[in-house]
């Protein structure tokens, strides 16, 4: 999956990953990936505290679930 994410990004000028659990927790790469795939642009939030990565992670489960997409524990 990361060789995916990682070209994904690429192409859309973003960040690169290098450890998927580190780099996708705050929430905000998850938000530029969904970004890339849904078309859509996503509000991210600018802080670095927990509070910040718990709301951008909510976000990306928001369009997720906008999206119709189930997770594995459905």
């Amino acid at each position: 999956y990361i060789e995916y994410i990682y070209i994904f990004l690429f192409q859309f000028g973003k960040q690169h990953i290098e450890n998927l659990f580190s780099d996708l927790q705050d929430g905000r790469r998850l938000l530029d990936l969904l970004e890339g795939l849904t078309g859509q642009k996503l509000p991210k939030e600018k802080g670095s505290t927990r509070v910040h990565a718990l709301n951008n992670v909510n976000k990306a489960l928001r369009v997720l679930q906008n999206n119709n997409v189930s997770s594995a524990l459905d």
